[in-house]
């Protein structure tokens, strides 16, 4: 009976703070209610407008020191939870929108983000992407009580919003001082003048004086780490960034026919769209290594061309495109890269947050609480390796150096990719070397070009390895492997080296049916190549890939599988994988041996 009151007793209490705790955020609902009623229903009442009136800064003052007040009466985690609290920030983030450029121009440097010596994409300039993780929450984020999306609200409320606030209140005192009003505190006016003059030079200047400028402000303004909103704001717009690439990538592919001027521009102009959206500022680091096969340069290349055509010499071809006075040019096969396009972004999108991002993203913000984040953490690529300068000297003196100087002095630069056709001139050089000197009296000359030549060799092989981060360790030295058994049969060495370098021009079907090709008939194990076939568009459980493959896997496991549905998952589904294709070419050449009247069946499988 003891326990059983026990018990009881703590039901009771449990269910006295859950009351109190509902009571709670219903009275912090209607403070919300009462305060956007009596002087910011204008701000939300405007944001359908085309062109909105101008808001004073002193409205996000307000704004968060009511948000200050609520978090001492009723706390941080009641707030958390509430979708009042995301609409007060939404509106702190109007405000901070609507204000001149010249404005966050000035005041930036008040809220930038450095970690060791790197700064972090989160200004003035990028509230609107903060609005985003608040007018999207339910979307992206589980917003209930006690998750981690909560937890991290709850801290920024907190502990960033009162440095935001303090910043703010900086910003908003030496704006009234740019005015000529005085400030109520003489002591602070006058660091609020002294800071004033270093934001003037820091406005004005360039170069040291500037940087130096910088510096004196930075030690005056406090340090504003706002980890939490940087976090969320990046997380929600590298995934909305996607979404909007594929939307216009869809609007382009929408263009029924290129007959007319309106549709190029059209064209064009969407093209536009998607590189800027491709660029730095609006997609990071740690999205473009987890999309390799995304030409992302490339898109932002096509978009600096189209908007500085004059800059760069291309106003004559987009003139002659728009007219219509180019017979060459095909805006149908444009459409098809742009499917291609799409398709990837949206197969990139799956393996990172699958169906439901706000799975992904719960588990990212509890590594940022654990302090073990994921997010943003991305590899670095590491240092390329440079050619000793004892080599590059002797390689300099070389005839093959002095064929093409230009072509050299940029590839052992590391200026230009490395080519197959840069190491098949190398070990054409060698391999005649080595013929030569010993029937040479005096070979020190060959010898130490044939040194040269190793050298430099050598130097090309490490850049592929250093440079091949889309790849696992072993994926890299698998193709490096692969590639340097097979020289001498170019489309499986071109294809591997494309596979390393990712460069588009050998991951076409086109090169990976002539790489199929040149391993059967070199006879070819593809076992040791298949863990990384699958970053080049032909997909390795393709038909046509699996019954050239087909004669040169031997089955050992897996023996016993129900026939016709696994055929239909191997050549329907796209595999997800580098490993599951391994497993699909294994397990259906093994399926087909024991069960042949089944693949003969199969016109496209030949005995």
């Amino acid at each position: 009976m003891r326990i059983f009151k026990r018990v009881k007793l703590i039901g009771y209490v449990f269910l006295f703070f859950s009351v109190l705790h509902s009571e709670g955020s219903c009275v912090w609902s209607e403070e919300v209610d009462g305060f956007v009623e009596n002087g910011h229903g204008v701000l939300r009442d405007t944001r359908t407008e085309l062109k909105r009136p101008g808001v004073p800064f002193h409205v996000a003052l307000g704004i968060l020191d009511f948000i200050e007040a609520g978090t001492t009466k009723y706390g941080a985690q009641t707030l958390a939870s509430s979708s009042h609290t995301a609409e007060l920030l939404i509106d702190v983030c109007d405000v901070v929108n609507l204000q001149h450029p010249d404005f966050k121009k000035r005041y930036d440097i008040f809220v930038e983000q450095w970690v060791d010596s790197v700064q972090l994409p989160f200004s003035l300039f990028t509230f609107d992407r903060l609005a985003q993780v608040f007018h999207y929450r339910t979307n992206l984020f589980d917003v209930a009580e006690g998750s981690s999306y909560s937890k991290i609200i709850g801290k920024i409320i907190e502990e960033e919003l009162p440095i935001l606030r303090t910043v703010f209140g900086l910003v908003h005192d030496l704006e009234l001082v740019y005015a000529g009003h005085p400030l109520a505190d003489p002591i602070h006016e006058v660091k609020v003048q002294e800071l004033k003059k270093f934001v003037d030079l820091a406005t004005s200047l360039a170069g040291g004086p500037k940087a130096a400028a910088q510096k004196e402000i930075r030690a005056i303004v406090p340090s504003s780490q706002l980890k939490g909103l940087r976090v969320l704001s990046a997380m929600a717009h590298d995934y909305l960034t996607l979404g909007r690439i594929g939307d216009e990538v869809s609007i382009v592919m929408a263009i029924p026919e290129f007959t007319q001027v309106e549709q190029r521009e059209a064209f064009l102009a969407g093209m536009i769209q998607i590189g800027e959206l491709a660029t730095n500022k609006n997609l990071s680091s740690f999205v473009r290594q987890k999309m390799p096969t995304i030409p992302w340069v490339k898109l932002v290349h096509l978009r600096d061309a189209l908007e500085h055509q004059d800059e760069h010499g291309f106003s004559i071809y987009f003139e002659n495109l728009v007219g219509g006075r180019d017979p060459s040019i095909n805006f149908k096969k444009w459409q098809l890269e742009l499917e291609t396009l799409q398709k990837r972004i949206f197969e990139a999108k799956q393996m990172i947050w699958g169906d439901d991002p706000r799975v992904v993203f719960e588990l990212w913000l509890q590594n940022e609480l654990d302090g073990a984040p994921v997010y943003g953490v991305s590899a670095r690529t590491p240092q390329s390796p440079s050619l000793e300068k004892p080599i590059k000297k002797i390689f300099r003196q070389t005839p093959l150096f002095k064929e093409d100087a230009l072509l050299w002095g940029r590839g052992i630069s590391g200026q230009i990719q490395v080519t197959y056709l840069l190491l098949k001139k190398l070990d054409a050089k060698i391999q005649a070397l080595e013929m030569l000197i010993p029937t040479q009296a005096d070979s020190r000359q060959s010898q130490k070009f044939l040194d040269g030549y190793k050298g430099v060799k050598d130097y090309l092989w490490r850049r592929l390895i250093s440079g091949a981060m889309h790849l696992q360790e072993v994926e890299t030295d698998l193709l490096i492997r692969v590639a340097q058994e097979h020289f001498d049969t170019p489309h499986i060495a071109c294809f591997c080296l494309g596979l390393l370098t990712m460069d588009q021009a050998h991951l076409t079907p086109y090169h990976s049916n002539l790489f199929v090709h040149a391993s059967v008939v070199a006879k070819f194990d593809f076992k040791l190549c298949l863990l990384s076939l699958t970053v080049s568009e032909q997909r390795c459980s393709s038909p046509k890939m699996c019954a050239a493959i087909y004669p040169w896997i031997t089955p050992r496991i897996w023996t016993n599988l129900p026939g016709k549905s696994f055929i239909r998952l191997c050549f329907s589904e796209p595999q997800p994988t580098c490993m599951s294709s391994l497993m699909v070419l294994v397990l259906t050449s093994v399926w087909f041996k024991k069960h042949s009247h089944y693949r003969r069946s199969l016109p496209f499988i030949k005995d």
